[in-house]
C-alpha cells in the first residue's frame, strides 16, 4: 500500500514535469514567434553578410509577412558564407527564379523580401533561393553623393582661395575703414536731423495756426463772394456806365470853344467882363458902407 502511494506520488511528479516542459517549449517557440501548430515549408539562401539579420525576423512577400527567419548557421561547406534557413508557410509557393533580398531596415534589424520569379515549375521546399543584398540608406547616400561631393571639392578649394586673397586685400581693409567712418558721419548726421527736427516743431504748430486762419478767411471769402452774388451788380454797372458817358459829355463841353461851358472856358473877354463886373459890384458895396445915406432914404413921419 506504502509502495503504491510513493509511485504514484512519483507519477505526479514526472507528469507535473513533462507538462512543464511542454508549456516551456510551446512558450519560448511563442516568444520567438513561431507557431509549431502552423505547418511549414523550409527553403535555403546563402549571404557574404547578413547585416544584423537575426532568427524570428520576417520574411515578407508584397508587404505581408509569409514567414520567418528559422535558424542562422556558418556555412563550413563554403566558407564565407552565412546560410540562413526560411520557415515559410506552407501555402506559399516559389516560381522557379525566386529571389531571397536581404534588405536592410531604417531603424530596426534588416528582413528579407522575397521577389517572386517567373517561372514556370515551382521549387520544391529545401531548395536553395538566389540571394540578393540591398545598400543600406547610408551607403546608397554615400555612393550617390561621392561623385557630386567629388566634383565640389575643387570649387571649394578655388572659393577658399578666392576668399583668402580677398580678405587679405588692403583695398578690403582700407574700404571696411571709410564704412566706419561714413557709419561716423551718418550718426553725426542722425543727430543733426534731430536738432532740426526740434526747431522746425514750432514752424509746424505756427503753419497749423496759419493754416486755420487761411481756413477762416477763406470763409470770409466765401461770405463776401455770396454778399457781392446778392448785390444788384448790373444795376451798378450800369449807373456806372451812364455817369461815366454823362462826364465824357462835360469834358467834351468843356474841350468844345465853341460850346457855353467852353466859352467860360476859353474866351478871355467873358473872363475880363466878369472879372470887371465882380470889381465893380466890390466898389459898389464899399461905397453903400461908406454912404448908406445915398442910398437908403428913411423918412420918419
Amino acid at each position: 500500500m506504502k509502495m503504491k502511494k510513493i509511485f504514484k506520488k512519483e507519477v505526479v511528479i514526472g507528469l507535473s514535469a513533462l507538462v512543464a516542459l511542454v508549456i516551456l517549449f510551446f512558450g519560448i517557440n511563442w516568444l520567438k514567434g513561431v507557431n509549431i501548430f502552423r505547418p511549414s515549408n523550409n527553403y535555403y539562401v546563402s549571404y557574404a553578410n547578413i547585416d544584423g539579420l537575426t532568427a524570428n525576423n520576417a520574411v515578407m512577400s508584397n508587404g505581408f509577412k509569409v514567414g520567418e527567419v528559422s535558424e542562422i548557421t556558418y556555412d563550413y561547406e563554403h566558407p564565407g558564407l552565412i546560410k540562413v534557413e526560411l520557415s515559410l508557410d506552407k501555402r506559399m509557393r516559389l516560381p522557379e527564379g525566386t529571389k531571397a533580398v536581404l534588405t536592410p531596415g531604417l531603424i530596426g534589424s534588416p528582413s528579407i523580401v522575397l521577389k517572386l520569379g517567373e517561372g514556370p515549375g515551382t521549387l520544391s521546399p529545401g531548395a536553395t533561393l538566389e540571394p540578393v543584398s540591398e545598400p543600406s540608406m547610408l551607403e546608397s547616400a554615400a555612393s550617390t553623393l561621392k561623385p557630386a561631393a567629388q566634383s565640389i571639392l575643387p570649387k571649394i578649394d578655388t572659393l577658399l582661395t578666392n576668399i583668402n586673397r580677398i580678405t587679405g586685400d588692403s583695398a578690403l581693409l582700407s574700404s571696411v575703414r571709410r564704412l566706419d567712418q561714413i557709419t561716423a558721419d551718418l550718426q553725426r548726421t542722425t543727430g543733426n536731423l534731430a536738432a532740426i527736427t526740434a526747431q522746425v516743431q514750432p514752424a509746424v504748430r505756427n503753419l497749423n495756426q496759419v493754416s486755420g486762419n487761411a481756413v477762416t478767411i477763406s470763409d470770409n471769402l466765401a461770405q463776401f463772394s455770396g454778399s457781392l452774388n446778392e448785390m444788384p451788380l448790373d444795376t451798378i454797372v450800369a449807373n456806372l456806365e451812364e455817369t461815366t458817358a454823362n462826364l465824357r459829355l462835360l469834358s467834351e463841353e468843356l474841350n468844345n470853344p465853341n460850346s457855353s461851358l467852353g466859352l467860360l472856358m476859353h474866351d478871355p473877354a467873358l473872363y475880363n467882363n466878369l472879372n470887371s463886373t465882380v470889381l465893380s459890384m466890390d466898389s459898389l458895396l464899399l461905397d453903400i458902407k461908406a454912404n448908406p445915406k445915398r442910398y437908403i432914404n428913411i423918412k420918419v413921419f
